[in-house]
């Protein structure tokens, strides 16, 4: 039997933590977000919104969290790793 647990984080503890860039689609090597580079489930940079949160948690066969964004000019998907509070 194949199943999936995840833990879904709130954007509250997103901005507690910093994010280091893992794969796919790049907007930083190292993500640090506030209120005015997150807002919702958007990421905005230089006041343009650049990309979309698709997903952002934690299994339970992972020491940390995962972020997965989305590319809104191109749809491309990247992974963001979470390296702890910031």
């Amino acid at each position: 039997m194949l199943f999936s647990c995840a833990q879904r984080i709130s954007n509250n503890e997103i901005k507690k933590s910093w994010w280091l860039y893992g794969s796919g689609y790049h907007i930083k090597d190292a993500l640090r977000f506030d209120e005015n580079n997150l807002k919702g489930d958007i990421i905005y940079e230089n006041n343009k919104p650049v990309a979309v949160i698709t997903y952002c948690g934690k299994g339970h066969f992972r020491s940390s969290a995962i972020l997965e964004v989305e590319s809104i000019a191109s749809g491309k998907a990247g992974t963001y790793h979470d390296k702890g509070p910031r």
